[in-house]
């Protein structure tokens, strides 16, 4: 059984009265609708992804919004890698994507390159464990002790652990860093639906 002694009580008072105390801030709908619009009208996709193809998958790219880009500050935070960053470089990851390629036989598809559609909440949002970080995790239960490398943080967001095995990038873009990739390409099943901007 659980500790559910005096002091756990104690503790959760002492949360709920911090976490009460703590003034949040709602996303200001107005910049999130204009940073969307934005993506949406980016076709940047086009060309970074012109030599590619693909055979049964339909090719995503999660929407990021920034709730500080207003800010312009020279504040600085730790992201989820662990990494310093400036406050308005912050992202959230929604549950919006952009279909960025389309099979080339796309005729059994109700979407086009460039609409916006919805995703998985439990694939897009959030956080979860770090794929990287749990692959060396797994030798730690064995006789080889690994030494757990800074650079991989124990959480990644959610899109990455989920989508992790369909990433899409091209060719040149094999370096990139498990957190900074936002295309993949996944099964038709994993849309619901279209959203109309």
């Amino acid at each position: 059984m659980g500790k559910l002694g005096k002091d756990f009580i104690s503790e959760q008072e002492v949360n709920f009265a911090i976490s009460d105390s703590i003034e949040t801030k709602g996303i200001d709908v107005e910049e999130f609708y204009k940073q969307l619009e934005e993506f949406y009208k980016d076709g940047y996709y086009k060309q970074r992804f012109k030599k590619c193809s693909l055979s049964n998958k339909i090719g995503i790219e999660i929407f990021k919004f920034q709730p500080n880009r207003s800010l312009k500050s020279k504040l600085l935070t730790v992201d989820l890698t662990g990494s310093l960053m400036s406050v308005d470089n912050v992202f959230e990851s929604t549950h919006i994507a952009k279909v960025i390629k389309l099979p080339k036989d796309s005729s059994n598809y109700d979407y086009s390159e460039g609409d916006l559609v919805i995703m998985s909440y439990s694939d897009t949002v959030g956080q979860d464990i770090n794929p990287d970080y749990a692959f060396l995790l797994q030798f730690s239960q064995s006789n080889m002790e690994p030494k757990m490398p800074k650079s991989v943080p124990p959480f990644t967001h959610r899109y990455v652990a989920k989508l992790f095995d369909n990433v899409f990038l091209p060719p040149h873009e094999f370096n990139t860093k498990s957190e900074d990739v936002s295309t993949f390409a996944v099964e038709p099943y994993k849309i619901i639906g279209k959203y109309e901007i």
